[in-house]
């Protein structure tokens, strides 16, 4: 009966501790800098993974180091194995809050499995004082990457395209600056967005920036280009001497009148202007959607900048239409 008991209790003990070792719970991503103004909400958005083999069933987040009359935080959820979930601590700055940093932390916890993340909440008087902090932080991000770029220039890689984003961001930059000055706030925050949208593809080109083509190679290749271009222009001017010796005298040219070729040409330039804009306020949506997931604008700042631009979307699609 001893013996039984013994086993029972050994058992027991091992089924926990597999348990114990199969309990996983990772936070995947997270902002990592929250920035809001006095009397505005914002989100702290987190990913949470459970990369173990068994379900986590009451699942909490936490945030520690903040006030906690500042923020509502979700409640206990399941986490199935293998699972990802994003959940949104929503924060109301107070207008009487200090303006300031804030140092927290975001925890998640199951039973005695626990992760945690350090993250910083700037709280700023006003909204110029918060585009102010991100136009300077943008200056210096891309001071920061124009030095990485010349360095890797001089390592014998291609940045070319990097180089070019790197100009585009320097000139919505500029073009926040001017906003400010004219305290056009709602402006400045769309250019600072589609700047740092520039500055992270420019990262990302830059890590990838492949070595600069020898000059042989490249001379090889145009040569290569301009023998394809010659040959084929060379039968097409033969097709169109044989085709003009066929048809002779008989030949029948047609022409459209000059009022309907500059109405297609017309309508041609402005279709391709139209598309022009269109994929340039989509990149914009695509920014603001990704900026707002991470908590970087509020949701109401998100709301209608994206309305304000599907509006204007609607409207070139009815003109392409037309």
């Amino acid at each position: 009966m001893k013996k039984s008991f013994a086993l029972i209790l050994f058992f027991l003990f091992l089924l926990v501790s597999v348990q114990a070792r199969a309990e996983k719970l990772e936070i995947n991503k997270y902002v990592e800098e929250l920035e809001i103004e006095k009397g505005w909400t914002g989100s702290l958005a987190v990913e949470v993974k459970n990369p173990g083999v068994i379900d986590l069933p009451r699942v909490m987040l936490k945030i520690e180091g903040i006030n906690a009359s500042w923020f509502k935080l979700p409640d206990e959820f399941e986490l199935k194995a293998g699972e990802n979930k994003t959940l949104d601590v929503k924060f109301t700055i107070p207008v009487t809050a200090a303006s300031g940093n804030y140092e927290g932390k975001v925890v998640v916890s199951y039973l005695e499995t626990i992760d945690e993340k350090s993250f910083m909440l700037r709280v700023f008087a006003s909204e110029a004082e918060r585009i102010y902090y991100q136009l300077q932080f943008l200056k210096a991000k891309l001071t920061e990457l124009e030095n990485r770029t010349a360095q890797s220039e001089k390592e014998g890689k291609d940045t070319q395209s990097v180089k070019a984003l790197l100009r585009n961001t320097e000139d919505k930059i500029t073009l926040a600056e001017s906003y400010i000055g004219e305290r056009k706030y709602e402006d400045a925050s769309d250019m600072l967005i589609m700047a740092k949208g520039y500055l992270e593809k420019a990262e990302q080109e830059l890590q990838v920036a492949p070595p600069v083509q020898h000059p042989l190679s490249s001379f090889i290749s145009t040569t290569q280009i301009l023998i394809g271009l010659v040959s084929v222009a060379f039968i097409v001017v033969a097709i169109a001497i044989l085709s003009a010796v066929k048809k002779g005298k008989h030949e029948m040219k047609i022409r459209l009148p000059p009022s309907i070729l500059k109405k297609a040409v017309v309508g041609q330039l402005t279709g391709q202007r139209l598309e022009k804009e269109k994929d340039k306020i989509e990149k914009m949506l695509s920014i603001l959607e990704k900026q707002h997931r991470q908590g970087i604008i509020s949701k109401e700042s998100y709301e209608e900048l994206k309305t304000k631009n599907e509006q204007r979307l609607a409207e070139i699609d009815r003109k392409l239409k037309e």
